[in-house]
């Protein structure tokens, strides 16, 4: 049996996937969930699917690690956002999505739209990366993705989602709900903010918010 690694492997994301259909065909069945309950639901069935996707692969001895969820669960936003639009669902919740609206529906079907990401910016802000540990031996205050491809993921999201930081232009940031990162404090954190360069359009983000 294969051990787990913080990438998931086709179990985990077929685990994901499996996991997320079901609460998307839930979603449905209640015809009046709003957009982001589905979502959300999608996040957690993520979690869930891919969880027990690995187990299965590896015969119950799976060890689950912070970059194993976020990618779960964001893998499970995109799942649960494409079962909403498929049951015909958008616009009927308090966050309707049209074709000039905004939401993480749009946002995750789109990431070829979604600005370029500053590789050497957002490496500083990935756990275990020579530019993460250079921060670290500076003494700057540094909040970590788990792993490079999932904070790539939520970066996107939460450019396309979050809120603009007031009186910081340029700087959105969007809460998830679940843990995204940990914070200079060795906290786990759960938004995600994130930077657009003026001059280039690139992007780079991180996690942030109170530590847990």
């Amino acid at each position: 049996m294969n051990k787990m690694s913080g990438r998931p492997t086709g179990e985990g994301v077929a685990g994901a996937a499996a996991g997320t259909m079901v609460s998307g065909a839930l979603m449905m069945s209640t015809g009046g969930a709003s957009v982001g309950t589905q979502i959300a639901a999608g996040a957690m069935a993520g979690v869930i699917g891919g969880g027990v996707g690995r187990m299965v692969e590896s015969g119950g001895d799976s060890q689950m690690s912070g970059e194993n969820m976020s990618m779960d669960a964001a893998w499970g936003m995109v799942g649960g956002a494409m079962m909403s639009m498929a049951s015909g669902s958008l616009g009927t919740g308090p966050q309707p999505l049209t074709a000039s609206g905004s939401g993480v529906v749009k946002e995750a079907l789109t990431t070829s739209e979604a600005p370029a990401i500053n590789a050497q910016k957002q490496a500083g802000h990935v756990s275990g990366t020579s530019q993460n540990v250079n921060r670290l031996k500076q003494g700057k205050p540094t909040s970590s993705f788990f792993g490079g491809e999932s904070g790539e993921r939520l970066t996107q999201i939460a450019h396309e989602r979050g809120a603009p930081v007031p009186g910081r232009p340029g700087v959105k940031e969007h809460d998830f709900g679940f843990s995204t990162g940990t914070g200079p404090n060795g906290g786990m954190q759960t938004r995600v903010r994130v930077h657009q360069s003026p001059k280039t359009g690139e992007i780079h983000g991180h996690p942030s918010g109170p530590e847990r």
